[in-house]
């Protein structure tokens, strides 16, 4: 079974990778900003390497004391596709809860570590002036959950992409809709 599934985080991860996994190639840069326990990095990673390809790819959270596990299960402590109870979990890992730690262990253990080109504690809405107008493909910034946080992430993103990226953000709920916001430059 794939590394990714056992993390919690992004049910449909498929969907949300889905397009840049089609056009993606060793030329690529690829952002994920707010990636909080990594299952969509794990997710690239292992994608990448099945499809025999090498882009650039960069993983930023804060990585926040404030974070906690419950954010990625929606107050369920247990595992998305796993039984586990959290606690064990994080037992077998050192006892750390800090999602810094986490995230810097299961990228140890990730048979596709190779595949990620660098990552950081940093402001996943400030992480975009780090990067040149027109130097990325494909940036997924789901570290907003409000209409106004996505409105200025896609802003913040927009000159940076390439002519033809893509970005994608965190979801909006409309009644029943429940799907990432999604722009092609």
């Amino acid at each position: 079974m794939s590394y990714w599934k056992y993390l919690p985080g992004l049910e449909d991860i498929e969907y949300r990778y889905s397009e840049m996994l089609r056009s993606v190639n060793d030329s690529s840069v690829v952002v994920e900003a707010g990636c909080g326990l990594g299952r969509g990095v794990h997710y690239m990673m292992e994608a990448f390497k099945e499809k025999g390809v090498k882009p650039k790819l960069y993983a930023f959270d804060t990585f926040g004391e404030n974070h906690s596990h419950s954010q990625f299960c929606d107050g369920n402590p247990k595992f998305t596709d796993w039984d586990e109870p959290f606690d064990n979990w994080t037992a077998r890992i050192g006892g750390s809860t800090r999602l810094l730690d986490q995230f810097a262990f299961h990228l140890k253990n990730s048979p596709a570590s190779e595949y990620l080109t660098d990552w950081a504690q940093f402001p996943h809405w400030t992480v975009a002036e780090e990067f040149k107008d027109n130097s990325v493909d494909y940036v997924f910034a789901f570290g907003g959950t409000s209409k106004k946080a996505i409105e200025e992430e896609v802003r913040k993103w927009w000159p940076k992409l390439k002519s033809g990226g893509l970005i994608m953000t965190s979801p909006l709920n409309y009644g029943d809709i429940h799907r990432p916001v999604m722009k092609k430059k």
